[in-house]
């Protein structure tokens, strides 16, 4: 939906049309919950070719799978550093 709609009122997520970062990613998050719940409808062209996992949506929309990734990505980045040396350096975020 994004590609065929960029930057425009239909985009599911782009800053020409939200106040900030925070307000786009928070719409985002409520559009896509909202298909995933099958609260709105998508259009045949975006269906195409999708192949359907219940079980693994199901999973996906969890909170243990959210919780699961919150701890993940972190410690994802203290063995792979995005910087050049050692070391982890997500704690010098906060």
């Amino acid at each position: 939906m994004h590609h065929a709609h960029t930057d425009t009122e239909e985009d599911p997520h782009s800053l020409s049309h939200d106040a900030n970062i925070l307000v786009m990613m928070w719409k985002t998050k409520n559009i896509y919950q909202d298909i995933n719940d099958q609260r709105i409808l998508v259009a045949p062209q975006f269906l195409n070719g999708v192949p359907k996992w219940k079980n693994f949506d199901l999973f996906a929309g969890s909170k243990i799978s959210r919780i699961l990734w919150i701890a993940a990505y972190p410690v994802f980045f203290c063995f792979f550093p995005a910087t050049v040396g050692n070391g982890c350096y997500f704690p010098l975020l906060f």
